[in-house]
């Protein structure tokens, strides 16, 4: 009986190693549509208002992927004026 189970500890390490990394893989690509959320819910919470929170009202629900970097200038060069 212990034969038995040992002999399927290699291959449960292997399933959970393989859950693990496409855990990390999902998680990576929804990374982008939390951060998008989180900044609607920041500019609402700043007094931006729903039009400007809305994903629908200012261009498409998901950003080019030239446009992260874009954004992330922007965003450092509105701290650097706070500051």
């Amino acid at each position: 009986m212990l034969q038995d189970l040992a002999a399927l500890a290699a291959p449960a390490i292997v399933c959970v190693a393989f859950l693990i990394g496409a855990w990390a893989v999902i998680r990576r690509e929804l990374a982008p549509k939390r951060r998008q959320r989180a900044n609607a819910r920041r500019q609402l919470a700043a007094g931006g208002g729903p039009a400007a929170a809305s994903p629908g009202a200012g261009g498409p629900a998901v950003p080019a992927a030239d446009a992260e970097p874009a954004e992330r200038e922007q965003a450092d060069a509105e701290e650097q004026r706070r500051s």
